[in-house]
């Protein structure tokens, strides 16, 4: 009787983590407009070219578009990462090449162990200029406390007199000292980003049932960056 019992239970279990897992693949499928529903449609034209501009930054909220700094140029608190022109978000066949920048030149705000923000914009560009039309803002750093740092270390022959030829290697091991084993501040090697893309129409109604309503836009989808 017990092992019936246990079977029926594992049979039920079962059945609640399949049907769970049920509702998770159909949350996360497209809810394609049939005959009759209401639809929309991304607003960017499936042969639409954007650029892709990348910010770093110390402030949560992106300077106005035309207040960027250039590539090359120092600023407190922003540095511009580089750019991607000439985009296709519907191309999912050519991906762009990667934008690698081992010199980036940061301002002293982007080392005083603080929280780093990641700003992307597309734009349009434009007979009046360049036009934004998705942004998206991402807290990048994270708190980090490094394997080489867990453990505390101190300089065992003592500090060295104000007069002694100070290195660089030894400014680094009384910084790292003082530091000590607190986490810092720290940015990911690798940032992928691209734009979230559907060609097919959507129905609305139940785009506002799964929470989605923010992307309506009347007869248009604003489908986010990500």
């Amino acid at each position: 009787m017990a092992g019936f019992i246990r079977k029926i239970v594992l049979l039920a279990v079962f059945g609640y983590f399949s049907y769970e897992c049920y509702l998770i693949w159909d949350h996360c499928q497209p809810v394609v407009a049939g005959p009759g529903a209401k639809g929309a449609k991304s607003d960017i034209a499936e042969d639409a070219r954007l650029d892709l501009r990348l910010l770093l930054s110390t402030l949560d909220k992106p300077p106005a578009i035309d207040r960027w700094p250039k590539l090359g140029e120092s600023d407190p608190n922003h540095v511009l990462v580089g750019q991607f022109t000439s985009v296709s978000p519907h191309d999912d066949h050519h991906e762009q090449p990667d934008l690698v920048t081992p010199n980036l030149v940061l301002g002293e705000k982007f080392y005083q162990n603080r929280s780093l923000y990641l700003h992307v914009s597309a734009l349009r560009q434009g007979a009046e200029g360049p036009r934004v039309v998705r942004t998206r803002t991402e807290k990048l750093s994270r708190q980090v406390l490094q394997a080489s740092r867990k453990h505390k270390r101190r300089y065992l022959l003592g500090r060295l007199p104000p007069n002694a030829n100070m290195t660089k290697e030894r400014l680094d091991d009384f910084a790292e000292e003082k530091l000590g084993t607190a986490s810092i501040s720290s940015l990911p090697k690798v940032v992928e980003l691209g734009f979230v893309t559907e060609n097919r129409e959507l129905d609305v109604a139940r785009l506002r049932e799964k929470g989605l309503k923010h992307l309506v836009k009347g007869k248009s989808l604003a489908l986010p960056l990500f």
